[in-house]
């Protein structure tokens, strides 16, 4: 996780505070689950207060470069210095709001990643006459990274003597994929109905690799747009909004000086990284 407060501060920064952090952390009920989910080392409560410390220590990094680049211009401090430090202090929370679930949306782009090879490592296993168990221990040992640790802690509750049942609804639990979720589901049910479990998987299999398939054609057709916006707004919009700003400071009384270019840059700097974020975010898990 990113933080703007130093290691060594971090408890400095907590401990007086975690009384308030943790009334505040009752606002948002599932963050202690969220936080667990992602393995942080966090408390609710310490995490509010560092996500509160985190922005302010931007709003503050903000607010004097602000400051410094104003009076080396010579330029009028006021709002011009307290919008960009609050802008900062927002962004900066709503990082730390958001981090959480993008963690947990990482983890189940992870394991669908890794979920069709593991059902293979599976169906290979009990096609060639083992056990439920020992091919949940194969997958394990298998390095399919999320899926093979999930197997991992389902593997040691059987050991530790929880049924096979119980070990895969825990892990039902504990994971927000809902193809891992689908796939464990039908294995429990197979275990109390006593059918095919062979069936069962390569049934899951086919249908994992469907929606794949449909999640790549549906991507491909969505990019075609977003990359015609993406086009207008490195190309089209620059050029066209300079020659703009160049006629109209020549036909107008208006200043448009090079902060006004600078400006309609950056924006479109911003507008093309955002672009490709959401081009990236979208694009199908694939194993």
């Amino acid at each position: 996780m990113f933080a703007l407060v130093p290691g060594p501060f971090k408890k400095l920064v907590t401990r007086p505070l975690r009384g308030i952090g943790a009334r505040l952390a009752k606002l948002f009920p599932k963050l202690g689950e969220d936080l667990k989910i992602v393995g942080s080392e966090h408390t609710p409560g310490d995490y509010v207060v560092l996500s509160l410390a985190s922005a302010l220590v931007a709003a503050a990094i903000m607010y004097a470069l602000m400051v410094t680049l104003l009076r080396f211009r010579g330029m009028p401090l006021g709002a011009n210095v307290i919008l960009p430090a609050l802008a900062a202090f927002l962004l900066v929370l709503f990082y730390y709001y958001r981090w959480p679930s993008l963690q947990k949306g990482k983890q189940v782009e992870a394991v669908e990643r890794e979920l069709t090879g593991a059902m293979r490592e599976l169906l290979s296993a009990m096609n060639a006459g083992a056990a439920l168990f020992k091919a949940m221990e194969m997958v394990a040992e298998a390095g399919h990274g999320n899926v093979s640790r999930e197997f991992e802690f389902a593997v040691r509750d059987i050991n530790a003597g929880m049924p096979a049942e119980k070990a895969l609804e825990a892990m039902v639990l504990r994971t927000d994929s809902r193809f891992l979720k689908k796939m464990l589901w039908q294995i429990i049910g197979v275990l109390k109905s006593g059918a095919s479990m062979q069936d069962a998987l390569e049934s899951m299999q086919e249908s994992v690799l469907n929606y794949q398939q449909n999640q790549v054609r549906k991507y491909t057709q969505e990019m075609n747009l977003w990359i015609l916006l993406y086009m207008i707004v490195a190309i089209a919009i620059p050029s066209l909004g300079a020659t703009l700003i160049v006629v109209l400071s020549v036909l107008s009384s208006a200043s448009f000086n090079e902060y006004a270019l600078a400006t309609l840059l950056l924006i479109c700097f911003v507008a093309e990284g955002a672009l490709i974020e959401y081009m990236n975010v979208k694009r199908p898990v694939m194993y």
